[in-house]
């Protein structure tokens, strides 16, 4: 593909990153010690700022994780023992099949963040 096409498809082009954003923090991965936490993490921000209702706890199926977020099915459960295990995100196994739920922890988040931006 040459430039001048290339530059012909630029609004294509755009329209379709535009389309799924992943939101990342990058501090978050200096804090936490890896992108792909970080990257799930930042997504249940999202997710959960997005919640109307008084219950913190996000629901999304493996596949649609990796949709949003573009980690494999491996880099996701990784990186969710990962925050689970720095008490950022807990998680709560529910019903059959079983559904994993996260809830994002802001306090610890916050200690976390504070204690990264110490050193």
């Amino acid at each position: 593909m040459s430039i001048e096409n290339a530059k012909g498809n630029e609004k294509q082009l755009m329209a379709l990153l535009d389309e799924r954003k992943a939101i990342y923090h990058p501090i978050l991965a200096r804090a936490l010690g890896g992108v792909a936490p970080a990257l799930l993490l930042s997504h249940l921000i999202s997710m959960t700022e997005k919640r109307t209702e008084g219950n913190a706890w996000v629901y999304q199926p493996l596949e649609e994780l990796s949709e949003a977020t573009g980690l494999t099915r491996i880099e996701l459960i990784n990186a969710r023992k990962r925050l689970c295990a720095s008490y950022v995100v807990v998680e709560k196994k529910t019903g059959l099949p079983m559904k994993v739920y996260l809830k994002v922890e802001f306090e610890k988040l916050y200690e976390r963040l504070t204690e990264y931006m110490e050193r």
